[in-house]
């Protein structure tokens, strides 16, 4: 296809017309195509380029995932020394020096499960963020 008419079916199929940055991309990706013996694409390239795509994507979504779960568990923990604390039949002070204990655990606990779970996709399965 020549240039000239791919520049202008793309001015006719948008409103806009194509601005210098746009012309001087087309410009730049023509001139390699037009050197086709130096330019070699695998016959899988799209798959790989989509492959990539759906790790990037299911990582972050998994990242997230990991951290709404400690989050809630810190959360869980939360309410449990709320309840526990407001259990006016113990030892009040006694409670609260248990109860930070418990929160420090499980605060410990729930950054732990998130380092681990996200290290174990990073290193492990080698599925990075790019």
């Amino acid at each position: 296809m020549k240039r000239e008419k791919w520049i202008k079916e793309q001015a006719d199929f948008s409103d806009n017309s194509p601005s210098k940055e746009d012309r001087e991309l087309s410009d730049l990706l023509f001139n390699e195509l037009g050197n086709k013996d130096k330019i070699y694409i695998s016959d899988n390239f799209v798959n790989k380029v989509v492959a990539k795509q759906v790790r990037k994507d299911t990582f972050w979504r998994d990242i997230k995932l990991y951290a709404f779960y400690a989050t809630s568990f810190i959360a869980l923990i939360g309410v449990c020394a709320v309840i526990i604390g407001l259990d006016a039949s113990q030892n009040t002070n006694y409670n609260i020096q248990e109860l930070s204990s418990y929160l420090t655990y499980g605060l410990i606990a729930a950054v732990g499960y998130f380092c681990i779970q996200t290290l174990d996709r990073i290193i492990v399965k080698k599925e990075g963020m790019i």
